[in-house]
């Protein structure tokens, strides 16, 4: 059991050192051509607990209570981390594609509403 944990977490550090290199590449100037731009939809846990403290805990289009994992012990829907400017649609995004995945462009919402949005932008 903890050689699964281990991958996990070596994956997702895998993502997160990845996506730094390219933005720090980007800031640097040195990544010019699109096919170098790797975007992936990994959002951290500390993103996921910042997006919902945020909101109060609280669904961004019904209002209904959200919880961190199902485990937690209150009462409330598992939150989904969910795109306001669609992840499928990274390419159009204002700030550019890299920066899809910026905390203002996140948003918990029951999976109700986020079944329901589908990949339409709520505004």
């Amino acid at each position: 059991m903890v050689n699964k944990y281990w991958k996990i977490n070596e994956r997702v550090m895998h993502y997160i050192e990845q996506r730094d290199i390219v933005l720090a590449s980007l800031i640097k100037g040195e990544c010019e051509e699109k096919d170098e731009i790797i975007v992936n939809r990994l959002i951290t846990s500390s993103e996921r607990f910042e997006v919902l403290k945020r909101q109060f805990w609280k669904c961004n289009i019904c209002g209904c209570k959200l919880k961190f994992k199902k485990e937690n012990d209150w009462i409330g829907e598992v939150a989904h981390i969910d795109h306001i400017h669609p992840f499928s649609k990274k390419e159009s995004y204002p700030n550019g594609p890299l920066l899809i995945n910026e905390l203002s462009n996140l948003q918990g919402l029951c999976p109700t509403c986020n079944l329901k949005k589908g990949s339409k932008r709520i505004q």
